[in-house]
Order: C-alpha cells, then structure tokens, then sequence
C-alpha cells in the first residue's frame, strides 16, 4: 500500500524508527528479558505457521524496509500479502471507512496487472483539488475530518455553532491540501484571535476553557491546565488527568510507571506555557471568545472550579519530557509547539493514534 505512509494530512516520514511505543522515558531500558520472552514465542509459534500458502510481502517503502527487517532480524514470523478481496476491503474500511460496492469489487477481482492496487489506492485518495471537481463526494476527506473532530471533542465544545463549524473546516481543508501534521499541530497551539467566528484554528485551544464560578467569566489558570492536558494526551500519548489533582506515586503504580513518577507541578510547568494568553468574552456572554496573547495570569494559589487545592511552587515553563525551557525572547507557546513537534514520543503517538 504504497502511498499510506502518508494519511491526508499526516505526513509521517517523520516517524520512521518509532512505530511503536507505550510512555516515554528517558532511561535505557534492558532489552534482555523482553528479547528472550520474544525468541521464546517465537520458538512456540513459528513452527505452527505454514508458509507455503502465502504470498511473498514485496518491500516497497521505508516503512516495510523497517518493519520486516526488523523481524527478519529476531526471527518473527509474518503474516503473507493480503489476497486481492482482503486488500480492497481493508484498504476501503482503513481510508473512507466504507465498504466497497459488489460492482467494484467485481470489476477490481477481475483486473489484472501488479500496479492495480496502487491505482487503488490513489483513486481513494483523490480530492477535487487533483481533478476530480466532477466526483464532489470525498469519502476519504469526510472520514479523516470525523476522525480529528471526534478526536478534538469538537461537537463538545462550548464554541457555537460558527466556532466549532469553522474548526470543522479547518481541519477538512488541512486534509484537502495534505498540510504536514506536525504544521497543523503547531498552528493549532499558536493560534490567536479578535473573534473565535472568524479565526478557525484558534478554537482548538477555546474548546479548553474553563468558566469561573459565575460563569460568566473564563477561569485562566483552570484553562492552562486543561491545554497542557489535551494537548500532552492527544499529541504525545500521555495522560496527565490523574497528575493535575495529585502526585503520581501512591496512585499510578499499577496503570503507568512513568507517570507515577511525575509530580503535579510538572503538569502546571507544562501548563506554564500558555500563561502569556488571556481569554475573554468581549462580545457579551456566549460563545464568541477573544485569544490574545496580552496578560495572561497562570496562578495556582487560587481556588481551582476542577481540581485540588494547588499550593505555591515554581511555575517557569518547562516541558515535561525534557526539562527543556523557552529560548531567550522566545514565546512561550511557540516554544512549547516546537518543543512538541520536535519531540520523538510526538511521533511515535501519532504513529500510534492512525
């Protein structure tokens, strides 16, 4: 499936080497243990695995270079290529979500020649910007967007019906013009606007405020926690939920280890990042928001609407998984998009999500 190494608008070359992970951590790890645990389920199931009926999985890509050297190296066996019914089903059911039609099936069955599935794949990922303004419909461009919007808890959101539609839009036309996932990323986390209905990106970040308890006015410090938060889970694979009303040890021990070493000011120094914002209602009460970066007042010694009593401490920026800081009169939240984008376990995530 020679062009899903890129998904619309994941361009994941930048993955290559981090196909999977769990937590991220910073210690080398043993690999002993986990090697002889593999060449013991190897031993077991290798023999019981009949190769003769399978087709031979031809390397097309940097992907399959990876993938299959790596288990030729530890000696894992693998499942042969797809028959031509499992791909077109698999690869419909993967891109559009969708089932192809009899008709289709019928006709990809009967076609001969090794370049077919290619041609497939291609077809699905045509848009009307490559062409096809005489087919409007975009099965892959409709899944794609539902899948992000579903993911960002859009139709959540407290943004009205313009904000969360012109979100929508923003990341179908992201789709459309296959922009790098990790731009798209770092546009969402530097976004700013007059009016959340008429600047599209910076919604992603609106959907995290937190109103006061009059609601009527936006709680800031609840806000910059609930940034780091959805940020760190949807972007790196890592939930800081627990972490956010109190210290990892004594809680996570039997759910991640990594994170039951992580204290919660870590969670308000990564949160520290978007202190520099300010959010506000200017056009009355609702759902039109003001995201400026002018003021802004991350103070975890007030009364929190969502968590625990904080208490005070160092708040400086600081990323999570590297300790790293803002460069010298560099903003803050470019710091922290860059300092994500660039981040391996962002990569591995991303891998992992799709």
């Amino acid at each position: 499936m020679r062009k899903l190494v890129t998904i619309g608008a994941l361009t994941l070359a930048f993955a290559a080497g981090c196909m999977a992970a769990e937590t991220p951590s910073k210690h080398p790890e043993n690999p002993t243990p986990m090697r002889g645990r593999l060449n013991q389920l190897t031993a077991e199931i290798a023999p019981r695995t009949s190769s003769a009926s399978l087709q031979p999985v031809p390397i097309r890509n940097f992907i399959d270079t990876f993938i299959f050297s790596k288990m030729e190296r530890d000696h894992v066996p693998h499942a042969g290529l797809s028959t031509d019914a499992e791909f077109l089903r698999r690869v419909n059911l993967d891109l559009t979500g969708r089932l192809p039609e009899p008709d289709v099936i019928q006709k990809f069955l009967a076609e001969k020649g090794s370049e077919k599935r290619d041609k497939t794949i291609d077809a699905l990922l045509a848009t009307p910007i490559e062409g096809k303004l005489d087919k409007p419909q975009t099965p892959f461009l409709d899944k794609w967007t539902y899948f992000f919007n579903d993911l960002f808890r859009n139709s959540a959101a407290e943004l009205g019906a313009p904000g969360r539609n012109l979100l929508r839009d923003y990341i179908y036309s992201a789709l459309l013009l296959n922009v790098p996932y990790n731009d798209l990323v770092r546009e969402l986390l530097t976004a700013h606007t007059r009016d959340n209905f008429v600047d599209a990106a910076a919604n992603y970040l609106l959907r995290d405020h937190v109103d006061d308890f009059n609601d009527v006015y936006i709680n800031q410090t609840d806000s910059f926690d609930e940034m780091a938060i959805s940020s760190s889970k949807y972007f790196l694979g890592v939930n800081l939920e627990c972490v956010s009303c109190h210290d990892g040890q004594g809680h996570l021990e039997k759910i991640n280890l990594w994170l039951s070493r992580v204290r919660r000011p870590q969670l308000w120094r990564q949160a520290a990042f978007f202190s520099q914002l300010s959010m506000s209602r200017p056009y009355g009460i609702g759902n039109e928001y003001e995201l400026l970066d002018k003021g802004g007042h991350y103070d975890v010694t007030t009364r929190s609407v969502r968590r625990m009593p904080r208490y005070k401490t160092d708040i400086t920026p600081q990323f999570l998984l590297t300790g790293e800081k803002p460069k010298e009169a560099e903003s803050w939240r470019d710091a922290y998009a860059r300092m994500l984008a660039e981040e391996r376990q962002f990569a591995r995530a991303t891998v992992n999500l799709v």
